[in-house]
């Protein structure tokens, strides 16, 4: 009878993982992963400052099976937020070079020309894919620019209040 021996295991011990830096932004881009679109379709003036009147548009999954039903979006927004010219031009990044490679080379960002040199329909046009590009670019992240930018890190959350209904 031929005996072998079988090496004994260690016993498995409970490790408890928490997440760090992803945390700190899943609140903010799940928020804005929530937003299907944002369109500027209104103003109104109050001492002598224009107001651009976003309307919020959310993405309405309600479940994650597939089925036939479209999920169109409605003609009426979620919400709607007021935000100055000036309120735009602060989302301007001065940390991560793909959003400043955007914003400089972008005619829709905001600027003093445009405001100059634009009506405020034709201004209305440009925020508006100016937002919605800002929304697609802060949540199509790449992982390699983690470490390397710190706006990688605040742009979801300046984004996140920029876009946010204040109760």
């Amino acid at each position: 009878m031929c005996t072998t021996e079988t090496p004994s295991l260690q016993q498995l011990t409970k490790l408890t993982i928490l997440p760090s830096r992803s945390s700190q932004l899943s609140t903010p881009l799940t928020f804005l992963d929530k937003i299907d679109h944002i369109e500027i379709n209104d103003t109104s003036e109050r001492n002598g400052v224009v107001f651009y009147r976003i309307a919020v548009f959310l993405k309405h999954n309600t479940s994650h099976i597939p089925t036939i039903k479209s999920t169109a979006v409605s003609d009426q927004p979620d919400y709607q937020i007021e935000r100055r010219f000036t309120d735009f031009a602060n989302l301007r990044c001065k940390y991560c070079g793909e959003f400043m490679s955007y914003i400089v080379h972008s005619l829709s960002q905001p600027r003093a020309l445009i405001k100059l040199a634009t009506g405020v329909h034709t201004r209305k046009k440009l925020l508006t894919s100016f937002c919605n590009a800002f929304i697609i670019k802060a949540l199509a992240r790449k992982e390699h620019f983690r470490s390397l930018c710190t706006g990688y890190q605040t742009i979801p959350h300046i984004m996140e209040d920029f876009f946010r209904q204040v109760e």
